[in-house]
């Protein structure tokens, strides 16, 4: 009798537990070896993936770095920028009141452009009548005015018909459109004004008349712009070399600096149907930041 093999037999049981281990191991060996290692799933990065990751992180932090620089650089000179920018507009706002407020035909500029002067109005009126002049052959020391109010500022001269600013300023010891100022008499209407003996060297064709203060310049010495004044002597009138002689003495206040070069200034002059234009050109830096200021200033020519 042939006898049935049980598969719950011990034998057949020992058989399939060899064979499973047998596949099992059969499995590990085809595995590669970091597969096969039980370590396996405590593995930290490679050098190669640390390395690439560093790379990364470098480039990152170079185009963070340049883009906060540049962004930083950006806004420092833009506030530099502006803040050049406030301090010539000031200074330009400075100068155009003080040319508005010039006598007609009065401005005018050195053959280099470093320096403007000008005659500043503290008064004016129309006057009566006529005043003596070179057409009629006489002279005249008063002037009947409507109502005059003069403003802050010392008065010193008496101006009349001035076309021109050879007219203005003297070459010799007279002005032909200007006489020293002698006072106002208020009590009579209209007001008499008091001045030098004169014959101008016209009457204005609207009967007006002026009353201005001692002469001014304004100038760029060195790389600052100023204000002078108080440059002219007592009862003098203005002198037509004051100009060519360079800075001038007598007070002065600083309206910029950091300017660069000398040509700021050129004035084109007055006609009888052409007002006068003042053209300024201010080149100025400060704080490794540079602009160049353009203004232009129209004076009425009102003889």
């Amino acid at each position: 009798m042939v006898p049935v093999k049980s598969e719950f037999s011990p034998l057949t049981i020992a058989k399939r537990s060899y064979l499973q281990k047998w596949q099992l191991k059969r499995v590990q060996l085809e595995r590669s070896p970091l597969e096969r290692s039980p370590y396996r799933r405590q593995q930290a990065f490679t050098l190669i993936e640390l390395i690439t990751v560093m790379v990364i992180l470098s480039i990152l932090a170079v185009l963070s770095t340049q883009f906060v620089t540049s962004s930083i650089t950006s806004y420092t000179q833009s506030k530099a920028r502006f803040a050049l920018t406030q301090k010539g507009r000031q200074a330009l706002e400075r100068i155009t009141r003080e040319l508005r407020m010039a006598l007609p035909n009065s401005v005018r500029s050195n053959s280099s452009g470093q320096c403007i002067e000008y005659i500043p109005i503290i008064g004016g009126a129309n006057y009566l009548g006529v005043v003596g002049d070179v057409e009629n052959g006489n002279t005249t020391s008063t002037l009947n005015t409507a109502p005059l109010s003069l403003s802050s500022g010392v008065p010193v001269y008496v101006s009349v018909g001035g076309l021109l600013p050879s007219e203005l300023y003297a070459s010799g010891s007279s002005s032909a459109a200007l006489a020293l100022w002698g006072g106002v008499d208020t009590s009579i209407v209209p007001n008499v004004v008091s001045h030098s003996a004169k014959q101008f060297v016209r009457n204005s064709v609207n009967r007006r008349m002026f009353v201005a203060t001692f002469p001014r310049q304004i100038c760029v010495s060195g790389d600052q712009l100023r204000l002078y004044d108080a440059y002219t002597p007592a009862n003098t009138y203005p002198l037509n070399s004051a100009l060519s002689l360079g800075t001038p003495s007598g007070n002065s206040v600083l309206l910029m600096d950091g300017v660069n070069g000398a040509a700021a200034f050129s004035v084109s002059l007055a006609t009888e149907t052409v007002n006068t234009l003042v053209s300024i050109n201010l080149p100025i830096s400060e704080a490794n930041q540079a602009i160049t200021l353009s203004h232009q200033v129209m004076i009425r020519n009102v003889p």
